[in-house]
């Protein structure tokens, strides 16, 4: 019988505040400065997303489980623009969570009225059943 993989995915936003703003038309954030926002960004499409994640079948013969933490830079306007992984159990695991997470779209981050560009982190989680 064919093991099954679970991924169980949840999303971890961080909005500590801080003293320092992004002020420069055009600029990112720093990946590791925190920036106070009213409404932190919403991916849009991820279950649509998560389902097009793929674990190797070797992977799923060996029954293997763990997480992936990545950090997204989401602009302006909600679009993708970078990631970085913060924590993972499994190469393989990581490899798959990054085929597909530059799919992701958002609602972009708000401070009031203004959208902001601002770094999310997501939790990729896979258990096997």
């Amino acid at each position: 019988m064919r093991a099954a993989l679970i991924l169980i995915i949840s999303c971890l936003v961080i909005t500590i505040p801080t003293f320092s703003q992004v002020e420069a038309e055009g600029s990112s954030p720093d990946a590791y400065e925190f920036i106070h926002v009213d409404h932190p960004p919403v991916a849009k499409n991820y279950v649509a997303v998560v389902k097009q994640i793929q674990v190797p079948e070797q992977e799923l013969n060996q029954r293997v489980e763990g997480k992936v933490i990545c950090r997204i830079l989401v602009d302006k306007e909600g679009n993708y623009v970078e990631h970085i992984i913060l924590q993972s159990t499994d190469k393989v695991l990581t490899e798959a969570v990054e085929k597909q997470v530059d799919k992701l779209d958002f609602d972009p981050a708000r401070k009031g009225e203004e959208s902001l560009a601002y770094w999310v982190n997501m939790e990729f989680a896979f258990k096997t059943l």
